[in-house]
C-alpha cells in the first residue's frame, strides 16, 4: 500500500510500516515539510496514497470528506508517545487491512478504531 506519513509521525513508526511491505514516503522526503494540510493531502491524491497522521485537523468529514481522498489514517490516543503509537498502529495492522481504508476516514485510538465512508 502506498502511504504518506506526516511530519508528525516517529520515525519508528515509518520504520514499522515499511517492515510490513507498505511503500511509506515521509512529508519531509516528499519535501512537505511544515507545508499546509491542503497541500499533504492533494499529494496523497495525485500519487494515490493513503495519508496517515496525528493530526486531529485530518478527522473533519467537512473539510476532507470521505471518497474525495485516498484516505486518511488519523492516530488518535489518550497519550501519544512514541511506544503509544507504535503499540496501537502495530495492533491496528494485526486486526484491520490498509486497503479497506481507501476513501475512508479511519481513526486509530486506544481502544481499536473506527471507520467513517460517508461524510
Amino acid at each position: 500500500m502506498k502511504l504518506l506519513a506526516d511530519e508528525n509521525l516517529p520515525t519508528s513508526l515509518v520504520a514499522l510500516l515499511r517492515s510490513h511491505g507498505h511503500n511509506v514516503k515521509t512529508a519531509r522526503g516528499a519535501r512537505l515539510h511544515g507545508a499546509p494540510d491542503s497541500d499533504l493531502l492533494a499529494r496523497c491524491i495525485h500519487e494515490g496514497r493513503l495519508l496517515v497522521t496525528l493530526d486531529m485537523d485530518f478527522a473533519n468529514l467537512r473539510r476532507y470528506p470521505p471518497r474525495t481522498h485516498p484516505g486518511i489514517i488519523v492516530i488518535r490516543l489518550k497519550r501519544q508517545s512514541v511506544r503509544r503509537v507504535a503499540h496501537a498502529m502495530t495492533q491496528f495492522l494485526r486486526i484491520a487491512s490498509l486497503e479497506d481504508c481507501r476513501g475512508r476516514l479511519t481513526i486509530v485510538e486506544d481502544e481499536g478504531y473506527r471507520r467513517r465512508i460517508d461524510g
